[in-house]
């Protein structure tokens, strides 16, 4: 069974970029664009991965994360973050972030890192 991954961004252009680049090395991807969607989805639907953004409305991909590594400590999450608007959050321990624009070498590479097994 392939992973499952969830991606969050609220750029339409970037999730869905993120999603066929992912889809096409194989993986199931969901994809959500805003922090509350995609918290529902991960409540509904065991992921072994999740991407996010930080900047989005509502409820912010640092939010999500934090809440994230209280339902599922051992999950493994990537941040994606704008160097125009870096983020000075302090994240769950063990986030890796990408910082856009980031190759798609880099993003599957990553990926792979971050997946168990």
């Amino acid at each position: 069974m392939p992973a499952r991954i969830l991606v969050l961004d609220d750029e339409t252009a970037i999730r869905a970029l993120v999603a066929r680049v992912l889809d096409e090395e194989g993986y199931e991807v969901v994809t959500a664009a805003d922090g509350f969607a995609g918290l529902e989805a991960a409540k509904s639907t065991q992921f072994d991965l999740v991407i996010t953004n930080n900047c989005m409305p509502g409820m912010s991909g640092s939010e999500v994360m934090d809440r994230l590594h209280v339902l599922f400590p051992t999950l493994p999450l990537l941040h994606l973050d704008d160097l125009s608007h870096p983020s000075s959050q302090d994240f769950p321990e063990g986030v890796r972030t990408l910082y856009k624009p980031f190759s798609l070498t880099t993003l599957r590479e990553t990926v792979r890192k971050l997946l168990p097994g």
